[in-house]
């Protein structure tokens, strides 16, 4: 949380446990911050919506990384 407070950081990496990476992601969205995310995005359908959503409300950028 504190990394997202910082003003002159533009993004964030989530490569964490998968269980933790829609809400990191919502978070980093809501402070302002694009993220580049490892797969999976989500665990549930519940979760992708609620990420969807925080993207589309603060206009920033989730790219998921390729795998493969």
């Amino acid at each position: 949380r504190e990394l997202l407070s910082l003003p002159d950081l533009d993004g964030v990496v989530v490569a964490t446990p998968d269980h933790w990476h829609a809400l990191m992601t919502i978070e980093a969205l809501a402070g302002g911050k694009h993220v580049y995310l490892e797969p999976p995005v989500c665990r549930t359908l519940a979760e992708c919506r609620a990420l969807i959503r925080a993207e589309q409300k603060y206009g920033k950028v989730v790219q998921v990384a390729h795998l493969g």
